[in-house]
């Protein structure tokens, strides 16, 4: 999620507060932590499917108007240790634009962590270099903390368990200076629900328009698709 690493060439796009608590108990069989559940592939090609003519454009910067494209996501469990230490869980996040074979629209690294008072927290990472950095474990692992982009504790999403998911959120704390030097507020929210996910995300300048929108109004949706 953030640093307003490129989703497409028309917009910039950052990562994505409830109070977190710490993980509930699982029934037997269910995953034990929230990033089993994240793992696999996703698809939002049945929400862009019957979506409105109009709002299959291209996005652009501001948001002038509300828009929704296709993407493909996949979530991968890694190790990198030069952000996420021995008790913290670190997932790849790879998109795609228009399907499994489109161009890699966005990549992150997401920590999931124990935070104070024992409730846990996701801090999101842009690369610095990101055509640098193959998607492979292998080269994940020797990543150095400078190949990375994080914004620090007071943007870290508080995350919320529940028997079929998570919610997490950015803080309202989370103010930032972009790589472009603007400064702008992040607010993020990802909600997975058993095979549903939703994803939506903003940056807003101190002025209150948007620095970007994604999805340009609404969320994201997600569906399963396979491991």
């Amino acid at each position: 999620m953030a640093g307003e690493a490129p989703i497409t060439k028309a917009r910039r796009a950052a990562a994505v507060g409830l109070i977190g608590v710490g993980l509930v108990a699982a029934a037997p069989g269910a995953p034990s932590h929230p990033v089993e559940r994240l793992l696999g592939s996703w698809d939002n090609a049945a929400q862009f499917a019957a979506a409105p003519l109009a709002l299959k454009r291209p996005p652009a910067a501001g948001a002038p108007y509300p828009w929704l494209d296709r993407q493909h996501a996949r979530f991968a469990l890694v190790d990198v240790p030069a952000v996420a230490g021995p008790d913290a869980r670190a997932v790849h996040v790879e998109w795609r634009a228009g399907g499994p074979e489109g161009p890699v629209s966005r990549r992150r690294v997401w920590v999931f962590r124990t935070g104070p008072g024992g409730r846990l927290v996701m801090d999101f990472y842009s690369f610095t270099n990101p055509e640098g950095v193959a998607a492979d474990a292998g080269a994940l692992v020797r990543l150095a903390a400078a190949d990375l982009f994080g914004y620090g504790p007071l943007c870290a999403l508080a995350v919320e368990t529940s028997a079929s998911g998570f919610v997490a959120e950015i803080p309202e704390t989370c103010t930032i200076t972009a790589r472009s030097g603007r400064t702008m507020r992040l607010s993020a929210r990802i909600v997975l629900e058993g095979d549903a996910l939703r994803y939506e995300e903003a940056g807003r300048l101190p002025d209150g328009t948007y620095a970007f929108l994604v999805p340009g109004g609404g969320a994201y949706r997600f569906v399963r698709v396979g491991p």
